[in-house]
């Protein structure tokens, strides 16, 4: 059995504000946006597994609806409507009952952490749910997790073109 991907919430933000006119690479914030949508495109041929953590469409919601965080807001509804669409071909994660437990646990262990509460909670959420590597933009807050693989979605898209291959 494949493991899935967990997808951050910033590999979902930069995908849905793709354009397909973006096609070249003239500049980081389109190129972050291309490999975004190309890591969602091969989820949705199925040729990538994927999950999605609760607590990344939260905070994916949280981003595209906000004036303060992106220059073309959406509203809730189209915002709901792009969760739908991530989560007909990613398989929903969720906290479980020991998610604490397991955060708790990465907390002490990273004492000196107080700013990565939140990525050690998805950390934990995804140990709970027998995953072990994340695709984000955000590398650093992951990589300091034993035994958690960690790539950028260019990185992931190298990966599976030499697998290809």
């Amino acid at each position: 059995m494949t493991t899935s991907w967990l997808i951050d919430s910033n590999v979902l933000v930069y995908a849905f504000f793709h354009r397909t006119e973006e096609a070249g690479r003239q500049d980081p914030e389109k190129s972050l946006r291309l490999d975004s949508r190309q890591v969602m495109t091969l989820a949705v041929k199925t040729a990538l597994p994927t999950a999605i953590a609760q607590q990344n469409l939260l905070e994916f919601l949280a981003i595209v609806t906000s004036p303060k965080r992106v220059t073309s807001p959406v509203d809730l509804r189209r915002a709901l409507e792009a969760c739908d669409a991530y989560l007909s071909f990613s398989t929903l994660v969720t906290p479980k009952p020991s998610t604490y437990l397991t955060f708790e646990a990465l907390a002490k262990q990273r004492r000196g952490s107080r700013e990565r509460l939140f990525d050690l909670y998805l950390i934990a959420t995804a140990m709970d749910n027998d995953l072990s590597q994340i695709c984000t933009w955000n590398t650093k807050h992951f990589q300091h997790v034993p035994d958690f693989l960690v790539k950028t979605p260019t990185e992931l898209l190298n990966a599976f073109a030499k697998k290809s291959e």
